[in-house]
């Protein structure tokens, strides 16, 4: 990135410094972009003196995992109370139904990726755990390559297929005649 890059962050800073948005405290919209400016400031200059400003990548992969584990212990906790009871009083119907749709996408996926799209092994591997919307597949897909390109595909695929079952779920909803 050019230098241009740093006077339009500075100017983005000094403008929402500088901005009053209702119901917003002062300073939350500065810091935010205070935060985010100067730390993509940093990462671009690399170094300054003795000062490192970059993260070496296996302490990045240690906090994303970490992150990523943490988020999923929370999910975990406060839904695992709540999917008990919704098994016990829907009965293993619906747990039955969900694990027959996953279990004829994936391999639908698979299939179609291969033959008809004739994607690369790592890349069919990121795009249907993007498309299961899974990141524990993705953890267990990038471990069976050596590459980074199931991660890749994973990120590029799971936005896009998020917001499909979203959409596909309203209009099944509309059809049924539920709000």
């Amino acid at each position: 990135m050019c230098r241009s890059g740093l006077v339009w962050r500075w100017a983005c800073l000094w403008a929402f410094s500088r901005s009053r948005f209702p119901g917003w405290a002062p300073s939350d919209s500065a810091s935010r972009a205070g935060r985010s400016s100067l730390g993509s400031s940093l990462a671009e200059l690399g170094r300054t003196g003795d000062w490192v400003w970059t993260m070496p990548i296996s302490a990045n992969l240690i906090l994303r995992n970490l992150g990523l584990t943490l988020f999923l212990a929370q999910i975990g906790m406060t839904s695992g109370p709540k999917f008990l009871e919704t098994v016990q009083q829907t009965g293993p119907l619906f747990l039955g139904l969900g694990a027959a749709i996953v279990l004829a996408a994936v391999p639908f996926n698979l299939l179609v990726g291969h033959f008809v799209f004739k994607l690369r092994f790592d890349d069919l591997l990121g795009v249907t755990s993007g498309v299961a919307a899974n990141p524990a597949i993705a953890v267990f897909a990038s471990k069976l390559v050596a590459t980074d390109r199931t991660d890749i595909a994973y990120a590029i695929t799971f936005p896009t297929a998020a917001i499909m079952k979203i959409l596909i779920l309203q209009v099944m909803l509309a059809m049924m005649g539920k709000p």
